[in-house]
């Protein structure tokens, strides 16, 4: 592939498009993988280019809980502290990353958010400098928690008002 897309040479080496994918993607993810994980990648990849497979179906599930867990947060009071890439709205996927006027480090909001049962991770330990915040796993929160989210929430909004 002959494409040339300059922004790719800081991160991965080549504006080609063609070797930063093979040569900056794909080898560096499947080099000294066993070769059955490597067959099915294969695959994968030939049934999403025969137009047989959506490879992004199953992660759809994520966006839909994320819409739905952020509204919870938001309307009881929280803001997002990572809401946009670049001035573009951020995708809702495997987490989002959540704040509260009331507490000015994530360390001290997620003492308080355990006693109403809610968990999550400070932004500090993913490497972020941002120190107010959390990140919420979509993925640990099935559907048939929400309710029960809801409650914890509103009750957590009820205490922390203002």
């Amino acid at each position: 592939m002959e494409l040339q897309v300059p922004a790719l040479a800081d991160r991965l080496g080549t504006a080609n498009v063609g070797h930063a994918l093979l040569h900056g993607v794909l080898y560096p993810n499947t080099a000294c993988v066993p070769e059955s994980p490597q067959y099915g990648l294969l695959a994968l990849l030939q049934a999403a280019n025969a137009g047989n497979t959506d490879l992004f179906e199953p992660a759809q599930e994520y966006s839909r809980r994320a819409k739905a867990m952020k509204r919870l947060f938001l309307d009881n009071g929280f803001r997002l502290v990572y809401d946009n890439d670049l001035g573009e709205p951020l995708a809702d996927g495997f987490y989002f990353t959540i704040s509260h006027p009331r507490f000015a480090h994530g360390a001290d909001l997620l003492h308080e958010l355990l006693h109403y049962g809610i968990s999550a991770i400070t932004l500090e330990t993913t490497g972020s400098c941002r120190v107010e915040g959390l990140r919420a796993c979509v993925s640990k929160t099935p559907p048939e928690m929400f309710g029960a989210l809801r409650e914890r929430l509103a009750s957590f909004g009820a205490d922390h008002a203002g």
